[in-house]
Order: C-alpha cells, then structure tokens, then sequence
C-alpha cells in the first residue's frame, strides 16, 4: 500500500492537471451543449498527440498497430455519433449536442491506461521492448484515440452538410 502512495505522491504536477483537465470536459459532456465546432476539436486533438508522443520511441509495428485499431476506433466513434440528434443552427454556426457519458469514458479510460503503463514502463523498463507489451499499448491508445476522432469527424460532416447549402 504505501509503494502505491509513493507512486501517486511522485507523480508530476502536470499529470494532475491533465487529469483535472480530462474530468472537467467528461463532465460537462455529460450535458447538452452548444458550441462552436473547433471546440469539439479539443478532446480528440490532446488524445490523438498524446497518443503519438507515446509511439515516437517505439517500433514500425507499434506503428502500423496503432493505424490499424486507430482505423476501428474511428470508425467505431463515428458510428457511435448516429445515435445522438446533432442540431448545427445554419446562421450561427453553433453545433447542439446532447449530453452522453461517452466522452468522460474515453478520456478517462486513456488517462488510466496511459498512467498505468507509465508506471509499469517506470517499474520494468525491459517490457519497452516487449513487443507484445508495446502492442498492446499501442493498440489501446489507437482505439480510444480514434473514437475520439471519429466522433469529432461526424460533427464535421454534420457541420459542413448544413452549413454548405
């Protein structure tokens, strides 16, 4: 127990403030909002660079796995985005979507896992090498960083179709 409080007490300040960052815009997903589109660009903009700083010491297969899950979980946050009734008012430009737990969830779940392996990497710096282990790490952060995206990709698609014409 106090190897865990140690862990948490040497944790950098700016992982914290990641952290508090992350929880204030889960919840505020959790209510309808209305808001101008590159802000729904934030999110998926942090998720994705972190997500790349991550793979920049790693291998091509950390790559090549990171495009292929990134590539399901986009098309995953996309699909995930028909079930919510987006309103984009034409002469504002303002963008109307409801509250949904799902934001909260994906940032939440990259934050745990990336502070989890980031503890195990600090604890057994051999499994960097560990292909397995740096595939699964990569695969995971491709999946949640590309709902992420795919979520944020079907606003864009529902701005621009209404605001076009």
């Amino acid at each position: 127990m106090t190897d865990l409080i140690t862990i948490f007490l040497r944790t950098p300040y700016w992982v914290w403030v990641i952290l508090t960052f992350i929880v204030i815009r889960g919840v505020r997903a959790l209510y309808n909002r209305t808001d101008y589109l590159y802000r729904f660009g934030i999110m998926p903009t942090i998720l994705i660079f972190w997500s790349m700083v991550s793979l920049f010491h790693k291998t091509g297969l950390s790559l090549a796995v990171w495009i292929a899950f990134w590539l399901v979980g986009w098309g995953v946050g996309y699909l995930m985005m028909h079930a919510l009734r987006i309103t984009v008012h034409k002469d504002s430009g303002l963008i109307h979507v409801p509250g949904t737990v799902i934001p909260l969830i994906i940032s939440a779940s990259f934050f745990i896992i990336k502070y989890c392996l980031g503890i195990t990497y600090l604890l057994y710096p051999a499994l960097q090498a560990s292909a397995p282990f740096t595939a699964f790490d990569s695969g995971l952060s491709g999946v949640i960083s590309g709902i992420s995206l795919g979520r944020f990709m079907y606003i864009v698609r529902k701005y621009y179709t209404v605001t076009r014409f």
